[in-house]
């Protein structure tokens, strides 16, 4: 019984002291406006830049690299990419404030795929594997006790 009453009163107590009234709004300084939709249109050159790069290495059989500089208005660039097929794709493009990115693709070199190992895959699926595969062995082992035994 005293533990309703209890709870009823700590209900009250929570019901009464809320605040009715909302927080005030943030200082008049801290307002933004959205910017002028009737602006001039007024566009400004980007900056001039010259950059490039190149990643080749026979280990991992990458060979990658772009460059690509800028007059502040007209953009112009290309990147390359060495193919798994032994092409290299090429791709130049152009980028400016009009026509936006305009690339052209090329592929240097021909594609070269490997021979497959065995012509007659689709003749007989009755025909003997190649290899022949067992059941692994099993690698449980029993767990050793590190505790004697109790006394």
């Amino acid at each position: 019984m005293y533990a309703k009453v209890a709870l009823l009163c700590l209900v009250a107590a929570v019901a009464v002291a809320r605040p009715d009234k909302r927080p005030p709004p943030p200082p008049v300084g801290y307002e933004y406006a959205a910017p002028d939709s009737s602006a001039s249109g007024e566009t400004h050159e980007g900056m001039p830049f010259d950059f490039g790069y190149v990643v080749k290495d026979d280990d991992s059989d990458l060979d990658f690299g772009h460059s690509s500089n800028s007059d502040g208005r007209l953009t112009t660039g290309e990147y390359r990419v060495a193919l798994p097929d032994s092409r290299t794709l090429i791709v130049r493009y152009t980028v400016d404030r009009l026509g936006g990115y305009q690339p052209t693709v090329e592929y240097e070199g021909e594609a070269q795929y490997p021979e497959p190992q065995s012509s007659n895959r689709r003749a007989s699926s009755s025909a003997a594997p190649a290899q022949s595969y067992s059941a692994p062995s099993p690698a449980v082992q029993r767990p050793s006790s590190l505790y004697g035994a109790p006394n």
